[in-house]
């Protein structure tokens, strides 16, 4: 026997309830979805906010010790100064100790060393002295002048004054003469 279908709308009214379900059931999910995000955001500003207090709280004990240590950060700020200062200045100076041997071991033997001037700043010794003869002079002034052949401190020898002077003895009569010498001697 052939059907006939007496409610032709019920199918259309039977696939909006389905839809309606659909829709609503959506819709709370979307709810619970909002929900739960404003929730897990409630939660992580709220651990903010308590992780920022804690750290306030730090921050402020913190600087009470600083301004209660204060004094002593002073205290040791200008000690550190104070060495670094000394540090520089024995890493900058003049070690003289291998200077003076060097003049001793390169001036000839005849040689009488009368003055010693020191400039640390420029690294520049004054030599004052005398010797018996012009080549004994001409001899120091080599010696101490830096070579390729013979490594020395010494960069550079400029010679300021070279006089003849006669010695004579009580009575005013010649002896011998003896050459008087003015040199600076730059320190490499």
């Amino acid at each position: 026997m052939a059907q006939i279908n007496l409610a032709p709308g019920t199918q259309l009214i039977a696939a909006a309830r389905r839809r309606r379900r659909s829709l609503y059931m959506s819709g709370f999910l979307l709810l619970l979805l909002v929900g739960v995000i404003w929730s897990g955001l409630w939660v992580w500003e709220n651990n903010v906010t308590q992780e920022l207090e804690g750290n306030t709280v730090a921050l402020q004990k913190l600087e009470a010790e600083i301004t209660r240590a204060g004094d002593t950060v002073q205290r040791i700020e200008s000690f550190e100064s104070r060495l670094e200062a000394l540090d520089r200045l024995l890493d900058e100076r003049i070690q003289w100790a291998p200077v003076f041997a060097e003049v001793e071991r390169l001036l000839p033997p005849a040689t009488v060393i009368t003055a010693l001037r020191f400039h640390d700043e420029q690294g520049e010794i004054a030599v004052s002295g005398r010797t018996p003869t012009i080549d004994v002079v001409a001899q120091s002034i080599a010696s101490l002048r830096d070579d390729p052949a013979r490594e020395t401190l010494f960069s550079d020898v400029n010679v300021s004054n070279i006089r003849r002077v006669s010695r004579l003895d009580d009575s005013g009569a010649e002896l011998g003469s003896e050459y008087q010498f003015e040199m600076l001697i730059t320190i490499k």
